[in-house]
C-alpha cells in the first residue's frame, strides 16, 4: 500500500501506512501523525462477516476467499487515502468528505487496480452490504436512528448502491456484476453513466495534478 501510494501520489509531505490494535474494527487517516492506521480488528470483523455470510462468502474457495479479504482491505485503505491526499494536499471539496473519499476510492480502484486483475470494488460492495445487514435500523430504538443519520458516512446500504452504480456507470461490462450483486434498480442505473461522468471530471479536476501515473 505504501509503495503503490509512493508510485501513483505526489504528497506534499510523507504519509505512513500502519497496522495496529485499537480495540475496535476501525480505519482512519489520522493528520497528527500523517498516517494511515488500519486496525487489526477490523481485518477480524471482515472475515468474522466472510465466514457467516452463507448465502455468498462461504461459499468461495479458498484463493478467492482470501481475493475477497484483501479486496475489502483495498477498498477501504483507497477510502482513508482519499482523506490522506485532500488534507495533505489541501484539495479543495465541496459536500461531505466522507462521500468524496468512496468516489476517490472507487475512481482509483477501476482506473489502476481493476485493470491489473485486483478486485476492489465488489469485495467493498459486499463488506458495507454485509455492514448493513447487521444493523436493522428498522429495529433500532430512536437513539440509535438519530446517531446513524447523524453521522458523516453515508449509510451502509446507500454506499454499496452508489458503489455499484460509479462502477457501472464507468464500465458497463466489467460493473455488470456489481449491479445484479445489489440489485441496482433500473430507474437508478439509467443514470450512472451520467453520474460517473460527473464523477470522473471531478476527480480529474481536483485531483489530476497529484497523480504521479495516467489513469487507463
Amino acid at each position: 500500500m505504501a509503495q503503490l501510494t509512493e508510485a501513483s501520489l505526489h504528497l506534499r509531505r510523507d504519509l505512513s501506512v500502519g497496522f495496529e490494535s485499537c480495540g475496535k474494527p476501525n480505519a482512519f487517516y489520522d493528520p497528527q501523525r500523517s498516517r494511515v492506521v488500519f486496525c487489526f480488528e477490523m481485518i477480524e470483523l471482515v472475515a468474522k462477516l466472510a465466514q457467516a455470510d452463507g448465502d455468498f462468502a462461504s461459499r468461495l474457495d479458498r484463493p478467492h476467499f482470501a481475493k475477497l479479504v484483501d479486496g475489502v482491505v483495498w477498498g477501504i485503505f483507497l477510502h482513508e487515502l482519499g482523506h490522506a491526499v485532500i488534507d495533505i494536499d489541501r484539495v479543495p471539496i465541496t459536500g461531505r468528505e466522507e462521500d468524496v473519499a468512496d468516489q476517490f476510492a472507487l475512481y482509483y480502484s477501476v482506473k489502476f487496480l481493476e485493470p491489473r486483475d485486483v478486485p476492489v470494488v465488489l469485495p467493498t460492495i459486499w463488506f458495507f452490504r454485509a455492514l448493513g445487514k447487521n444493523r436493522d435500523i428498522a429495529a433500532s430504538s430512536p437513539e440509535a436512528v438519530k446517531r446513524l443519520l447523524a453521522d458523516e458516512h453515508s449509510l451502509d446500504d446507500q454506499r454499496t448502491y452508489n458503489l455499484a452504480c460509479w462502477a457501472f456507470g464507468a464500465n458497463q461490462t466489467r460493473g455488470l456484476s456489481a449491479a445484479k450483486f445489489v440489485g441496482l434498480p433500473e430507474e437508478r442505473a439509467r443514470r450512472c453513466a451520467g453520474e460517473y461522468a460527473r464523477l470522473d471530471d471531478g476527480i480529474r479536476s481536483r485531483f489530476r495534478k497529484y497523480l504521479k501515473i495516467k489513469p487507463q
